[in-house]
């Protein structure tokens, strides 16, 4: 069995051939290699918008688009031969739209290549099949934009489309092929030179390089290391002598849309080639940065004291001693509270497994069934019918230990019931290493199946044992029984999510409170005198 490497490596069997409103077939009896000459489609038609494109002749032949615009139904190119290229299609200039999936080289001994090497072309199609049943597909793309639109399996570009062909792409010049979904196999090839790009939606850099790693996909024919960037959403394969690439910064960290989980971050990136210094500018509003590191030399920038819940904008310009290069703007956003565990950063169970431990009548388990919020929860199954009593689970990987930095005032944490439970007390537990604390919780109902949350002072916990250093927490555990002085209790399961520290805040607003304060007070009797004159309404 052939080796499969790729991206995404599920493929769709095509079903029997649908049927079609009508087929354009070419046949070259014009003598010529023009799109545009009736008497090479076998109805001596130029192919009307819609149709399935057949260039299939028994011999090879070249197609020429040499139209403004065409809108494709599907479309198949290629020939029996042994040799490249086969039959060919260039497009030098013009348009092309395709819904369906356009496939060169298909079926076993067919040949096909496709040429795009104008620089205003624009040929987008959901799909892009070099070589399929059997057949070998190339393309060449110097320049020009090629976009893939489809992004589910079986679709999107694939170098070939199964294990039994063969597909190579060679972008060079100025080409571009942006592909929503890449699926390659062991006889692919794909290789950038020049300034050409691959671009690929999605943050796909592990599964790319390991395509570089097997030789699927090189730059340069193969004599230099592709340079694989992850930006903006998308991931590009450049060659490193790609100039676009060179001279700009790249690689920003945090990663473009990002979520930070705390309010100061280090801005890191990828300097230019010819950089020497570097211009950072920062601030809330992308046209409206502040610079905030003036021709620094290093590519690295602390950036402290952030507001919580806040989206920030970047830009880095590159510099050498005649030259700026105006960089890329980058965002990420802070979250609005700090998080101790939200479980959404877990790969799999191994990497929960690794930080969370579980302890006398409990098992726990990395949880994907209806979590408070995300995709993920734990799910602690307690047993307090045997000794010792009670069920827990710890985190001993805590990434911010300081919990009185910010001026961080409570811990939340999410849970939820199952309506056969055992009715049981829920505990939390802190550790600064040396110290710990535990807050028992009465009021739990772990026999209610929705969502709650237990809100607990950090105070809670200092009250309970003065010694414990809040600034410095090493462990959290949660769990279920009366740790204190543990009785026989019963079974079943609670799902926990999102252990959360907050800053002061109103839990409950009282209706007067008029200036956010959740206290009624002086200054709501000001907010309304003020509303009060400004709506021009005076006593009588």
């Amino acid at each position: 069995m052939k080796k499969v490497i790729g991206l995404i490596c599920v493929m769709i069997v095509m079903a029997a051939a649908p049927i079609f409103a009508a087929d354009a077939t070419w046949d070259g009896d014009a003598n010529d290699i023009n799109w545009s000459s009736p008497t090479n489609w076998t109805a001596n038609v130029v192919p009307p918008a819609g149709y399935r494109i057949l260039i299939q002749p028994a011999t090879p032949m070249d197609v020429l688009f040499d139209v403004a615009s065409y809108a494709a139904n599907k479309f198949i190119l290629g020939s029996p031969a042994t040799v490249t290229p086969g039959s060919t299609l260039t497009f030098n200039s013009g348009t092309l739209t395709n819904p369906s999936y356009f496939i060169v080289g298909n079926g076993s001994g067919y040949l096909g290549t496709l040429y795009v090497s104008g620089a205003a072309v624009s040929l987008t199609s959901r799909d892009l099949n070099l070589g399929s049943g059997g057949g070998a597909g190339y393309a060449y793309v110097s320049a020009g934009t090629v976009t893939l639109t489809g992004a589910v399996a079986g679709t999107g570009l694939a170098v070939p489309f199964d294990a039994g062909s063969y597909g190579e792409l060679h972008i060079s010049g100025t080409g571009k092929v942006a592909a929503a979904r890449l699926t390659m196999f062991t006889y692919g090839l794909i290789d950038v030179s020049g300034d050409g790009l691959l671009q690929i939606t999605g943050d796909v850099r592990t599964a790319v390089n390991a395509l570089i790693t097997s030789g699927n996909i090189k730059t340069d024919a193969g004599t230099t290391a592709p340079l694989v960037i992850y930006e903006g959403g998308n991931t590009v394969v450049v060659s490193p002598n790609n100039g676009a690439y060179l001279v700009k910064a790249r690689n920003p960290n945090p990663l473009v849309a990002a979520f930070i989980p705390k309010p100061e971050v280090t801005l890191s990136w990828t300097a230019g080639a010819k950089a020497t210094k570097h211009n950072v500018y920062f601030g809330t509003a992308a046209d409206s940065m502040t610079l905030i590191g003036n021709q620094i030399t290093a590519a690295t920038l602390f950036v402290g004291d952030l507001d919580f819940g806040t989206q920030y904008f970047w830009r880095v310009d590159e510099m050498d001693d005649n030259n700026l290069w105006t960089g890329d703007v980058w965002n990420f956003t802070t979250r609005g509270l700090l998080y101790v565990d939200e479980y959404e950063y877990y790969a799999d169970s191994a990497a929960f497994e690794a930080v969370w431990t579980a302890a006398g009548g409990s098992t726990i388990a990395l949880n994907a069934v209806a979590p408070y919020l995300g995709t993920k929860s734990m799910k602690l199954d307690y047993n307090n019918s045997v000794a010792p009593y009670y069920s827990q689970a710890s985190l001993s990987s805590i990434w911010h230990n300081d919990f009185t930095a910010f001026d961080l005032k409570s811990i939340d944490v999410s849970y939820y019931g199952v309506a056969a439970n055992a009715a049981e007390k829920m505990y939390m537990t802190l550790s600064d290493g040396v110290n710990s604390a535990t807050v028992q919780n009465t009021s739990v109902m772990i026999q209610d199946s929705a969502w709650q949350v237990w809100h607990i002072a950090l105070t809670d916990f200092t009250d309970v044992n003065p010694s414990l250093d809040l600034s410095n927490i090493t462990g959290l555990t949660i769990g279920l029984g009366t740790k204190a002085a543990p009785v026989a209790g019963g079974t079943g399961t609670v799902y926990i999510d999102n252990i959360r520290l907050w800053e002061s805040r109103c839990l409950t607003q009282p209706s007067a409170d008029l200036d956010g304060d959740c206290i009624i007070g002086l200054g709501d009797f000001t907010v309304l005198a003020s509303q009060w004159l400004d709506n021009g309404i005076f006593p009588n």
